[in-house]
């Protein structure tokens, strides 16, 4: 696929980041015009004289605008054009279809999409002039765009209320977390500051997608990490950033729901581009961590000098001294990440943990041992109260069979070996 694009800046960046846009959904960029604009043409976005210009160019190419195109625009340029038109928006919905992995994820696409396309079918498929009459469907003699529109609009119910019960799914789950007091930790920060390149080498893993191009965030990564014995939650986040595109907004105002989950925040800078990036986002990050353990994470610490970093810690002054750490690392070369480690088992607020103590760092094994300790206290109470054995016995399969999930076959005999071990049960 081949694409001539279009843009109204002179700026490089702005180019440079469409077509690494491009260049991530296979698409072979061939020209680039550019047209300074005083005012922007409601009918066809640029003047007639560029048209005519970009035609000329044409012979079997897309046409891809820098900013988001109206419906009418969409379909007056395809005309004009005699070939597919699309914008900035329509490559980023691409990106995210192609790397979205979660059904909930690829939920969220689907809404961007459909809510992208709705009114956008004037410009993609109109048949004005075919007309469905006499099928004895409800809506006969509707032009196609109408019932194009119905199918949209009812696949988008659909896929919000799918969406809503995986979101409601999610609070049950992050409760029963909550419940077994594992920590949540959320890697916040300004796009590509390294927070997808961290993930990965705590998760010792490529899990996260890591990519130069700003604002094509791929999912929310969530998981868990055991970290020197102690289970967290990690969940990795859109970059922040301001924004004028919508797609990306939605990914920034999620960043912000997950922070609220959070109990200790790491938020990434960029060492380089730390003064500009803090400047940028203090405002918006540390009004949302009342309350919460926040440590500055400033990466990319090879690339600058040591006397550099006196200087960005002075940065921090301002920050909530009692709950604000910092530290400098290289995620990329895993320089002090090890020292991160050690800051987030401290910022959990854990016990201290002698060379005797069991740690248990599986949920699922957390579960099973509340509930077998459930029924050896059941069991308990029941021979205190002279409980005949088989009005007992239903207690100790429970026990046996969550212990069992655990450890494997264990017999009657090792589970009442254990309770007259540990509990003082009396005649």
């Amino acid at each position: 696929m081949k694409a001539i694009l279009v843009l109204t800046s002179t700026n490089p960046f702005f180019e440079e980041e469409l077509k690494s846009l491009c260049e991530a959904c296979h698409i072979e960029v061939i020209d680039v015009v550019i047209q300074k604009l005083e005012k922007i043409n409601p009918a066809t976005y640029i003047g007639k004289g560029k048209i005519e210009e970009i035609k000329l160019k044409l012979q079997d190419e897309m046409v891809i605008f820098d900013d988001e195109l109206t419906p009418l625009q969409v379909k007056n340029l395809t005309d004009l054009l005699e070939t597919e038109v699309t914008d900035r928006t329509d490559l980023i919905l691409r990106i995210f279809d192609e790397r979205a992995k979660t059904k909930e994820a690829k939920l969220q696409v689907e809404i961007a999409r459909d809510q992208y396309l709705l009114p956008r079918l004037v410009g993609m498929q109109e048949h004005m002039s075919h007309q469905q009459g006499g099928s004895g469907f409800r809506g006969s003699g509707e032009k196609q765009i109408e019932l194009d529109r119905r199918i949209i609009a009812r696949k988008l119910a659909r896929s919000r209320k799918e969406l809503a019960e995986i979101v409601k799914q999610r609070q049950v789950q992050r409760q029963r977390r909550k419940n077994n007091q594992i920590p949540v930790i959320a890697l916040v920060g300004y796009t590509n500051s390294g927070k997808s390149t961290l993930l990965n080498v705590l998760l010792n893993e490529d899990k996260a997608i890591v990519s130069d191009i700003h604002g094509t965030t791929r999912d929310v990564i969530e998981d868990t990490i055991s970290i020197g014995g102690v289970t967290f939650r990690f969940i990795d986040t859109a970059g922040i950033r301001e924004t004028n595109d919508k797609i990306e907004s939605l990914g920034i105002e999620r960043t912000f729901q997950k922070l609220e989950q959070a109990e200790i925040v790491l938020w990434m800078v960029d060492s380089v581009n730390a003064a500009s990036q803090i400047e940028q986002l203090s405002k918006k990050i540390i009004p949302r961590c009342e309350g919460k353990h926040l440590i500055v994470v400033f990466n990319k610490a090879d690339l600058i000098e040591d006397v550099q970093k006196s200087n960005l810690s002075a940065l921090l002054e301002n920050f909530p001294q009692e709950s604000t750490e910092h530290i400098y690392i290289s995620a990329k070369r895993r320089e002090n990440t090890n020292e991160l480690q050690k800051m987030l088992i401290n910022a959990a607020h854990l016990p201290t943990v002698t060379q005797n103590d069991v740690i248990v760092t599986n949920v699922r094994h957390y579960e099973a041992l509340s509930k077998a300790l459930d029924a050896i206290h059941r069991v308990q109470n029941g021979l205190d109260s002279h409980l005949s054995g088989d009005f007992l016995s239903q207690d100790i399969r429970e026990c046996i069979f969550f212990i069992s999930d655990i450890a494997g076959e264990v017999t009657n005999d090792m589970v009442l070996q254990n309770i007259f071990q540990h509990f003082c049960i009396g005649k």
